[in-house]
């Protein structure tokens, strides 16, 4: 219970930094942090979550059968729009 009420009691305080950051703070700042975000934090966080994630062999079954159907999804929509492409 401590533990959810300190998580509480941080989150809230940092919405309310936010809050008051975004007031007193140029308007560039949120794209800038934006883009720092994206282009640094993004790919730090996929690589500290690899590192510490078990990557066995049934783990890829999800992004595989993923990837497969959007594939799928293409080339059907590929032979749907290609006879409408073809009568005009």
């Amino acid at each position: 219970m401590t533990n959810l009420l300190e998580l509480y009691v941080k989150l809230g305080g940092l919405v309310l930094l936010g809050f008051i950051l975004g007031r007193k703070l140029p308007v560039t700042v949120p794209t800038r942090l934006g883009q720092f975000l994206f282009w640094v934090g993004v790919p730090i966080s996929i690589v500290s979550f690899l590192r510490q994630s078990s990557l066995s062999g049934q783990i890829w079954i999800a992004p595989a059968m993923a990837y497969l159907a959007i594939l799928l999804g293409g080339f059907l929509a590929w032979l749907g729009i290609k006879p409408i492409r073809n009568s005009q």
